[in-house]
């Protein structure tokens, strides 16, 4: 519960100090911020993705030293 309230309260964060940068900038560059966070956080996201799918992949297979132990206990009762 407590990450996911973490999670929340970094979202808003970024979120409100993205608004204030673009405040800030609102009467000169505010297409150029918008367009800059806007890459910032597709960025991140997409490297974010990137990592989960690539520790995803990197795990072992659920119960695989179980289903290998059953392999071979299974060809000792055989023989």
């Amino acid at each position: 519960m407590l990450t996911v309230v973490a999670l929340f309260c970094v979202s808003l964060g970024a979120l409100l100090f993205t608004l204030l940068v673009v405040v800030v900038f609102w009467d000169t560059h505010r297409l150029y911020v918008l367009g800059g966070f806007s890459i910032f956080y597709l960025a991140l996201g997409l490297f974010a993705g990137w990592r989960a799918r690539k520790k995803g992949l990197d795990k072992p297979k659920f119960l695989s030293a179980t289903l290998s132990e059953l392999a071979k206990d299974r060809e000792r009762l055989k023989s």
